[in-house]
């Protein structure tokens, strides 16, 4: 039960990231695309996704962190 309750905080801390944010992590952690491949994707440089995704996932903790 535990397990689920983590889970939907997950979820709903997600949810509450901007879209770039989003369709940044989505592409990375849970599609598994290099930076490289996400940056084609997103029409952006692979520099620029790396500091993005460190910024995503500091907000994405920080709603965790809300969440509890």
């Amino acid at each position: 039960m535990l397990q689920d309750e983590e889970a939907l905080a997950a979820r709903r801390a997600f949810a509450q990231l901007g879209e770039a944010d989003r369709d940044l992590l989505e592409l990375r952690v849970i599609a598994g695309l290099s930076f490289e491949q996400a940056a084609a994707v997103l029409g952006r440089r692979a520099a620029s996704l790396r500091t993005a995704q460190s910024r995503a996932l500091a907000r994405l903790r920080a709603l965790l962190d809300e969440e509890r």
